[in-house]
């Protein structure tokens, strides 16, 4: 073999080696991207997964702080509706008690004494309330004095006497007639 084939043998060797090589480099490039894009599929599995954990904790958080609050909510409203009841029945006992109070029959006397005005007295006569000077329609003693005053020629006399009912009483005070006591306070 001549010296000239000895060297294009080798330098074919040469190139098949370096063709070879070069193979070889895309084969290992290609498998570190394969194992790249591998890697980064997981990666992003990996994150939507969590991200889905996540999720699912604050949503589990949330409907735990959403079902204390409706018990705290709940507690507070059946303590609240178990107080206005409290209430209610301490009203009603309150107004029996003053109702049972007020049920002698010297209530009339009583507040005539006390020189204190008492609605809830049995004996004191509505009807004859203070009228306008307590920011109410004016009474019929108040309309008939308001007739008199206008027609002062009328001739209309005030009677008096010990059976003599109180027709009114100043403004501002109200009248009682009890059994045996009458009066304005």
């Amino acid at each position: 073999m001549s010296k000239a084939a000895a060297a294009h043998a080798a330098s074919v060797a040469k190139a098949s080696q370096q063709a070879k090589a070069s193979q070889q480099a895309k084969a290992r490039a290609a498998a570190k991207a394969k194992a790249a894009a591998k890697a980064k599929a997981a990666h992003a599995k990996a994150k939507a997964t969590h991200a889905r954990a996540v999720a699912h904790a604050k949503a589990v958080a949330h409907a735990q702080a959403v079902a204390e609050q409706t018990r705290q909510n709940a507690a507070q409203a059946k303590r609240d509706a178990a107080k206005h009841a409290q209430d209610v029945a301490d009203a009603n006992a309150a107004a029996k008690r003053h109702a049972v109070k007020h049920q002698s029959s010297n209530c009339a006397a009583a507040a005539m004494a006390a020189k204190k005005f008492d609605p809830n007295c049995s004996q004191y006569q509505g009807y004859l309330d203070c009228g306008t000077a307590c920011g109410r329609a004016p009474t019929s003693g108040e309309l008939q004095r308001q007739w008199a005053n206008k027609h002062p020629t009328s001739g209309a006399t005030q009677r008096t006497g010990p059976n003599t009912p109180i027709a009114s009483c100043p403004p501002g005070t109200h009248v009682y007639v009890g059994k045996e006591n009458q009066g304005c306070i």
